[in-house]
């Protein structure tokens, strides 16, 4: 069940430090996926690959974030991406909504390489 409730699975895992790759709706018939990085009460941080124009509208009280390229580019209101309805930047119905939860891991050593 993909909701954004305090108990809801993706904010449990995100208060875990977890991370999540989520679809919103791009369009009516399309869906955007988006890397959940951070989640506050009322609203989550996202890095979102796509660099649309500065006037496009993401919804009610969302915000493009400077970035690094590394950190979040994009914030969304919880409320509005929680919505059933279908519109851009929301989860839309319920029966439509996916999402994939991913581990951070910390990287204690590189690698060496491959002998030649």
């Amino acid at each position: 069940d993909v909701r954004l409730t305090p108990s809801s699975r993706i904010m449990r895992w995100m208060g875990r430090g977890g991370v999540a790759i989520i679809d919103v709706i791009e369009s009516r018939d399309t869906t955007h996926s988006i890397l959940a990085l951070s989640a506050s009460r009322d609203h989550v941080d996202f890095w979102d690959p796509y660099l649309r124009d500065p006037q496009y509208d993401y919804g009610a009280g969302a915000m493009r974030l400077a970035s690094d390229g590394r950190s979040p580019n994009l914030r969304i209101p919880r409320s509005w991406l929680d919505s059933t309805r279908n519109r851009p930047y929301s989860f839309g119905p319920l029966r439509n909504r996916g999402a994939m939860l991913i581990r951070r891991s910390t990287r204690r050593g590189r690698r060496r390489p491959a002998p030649a």
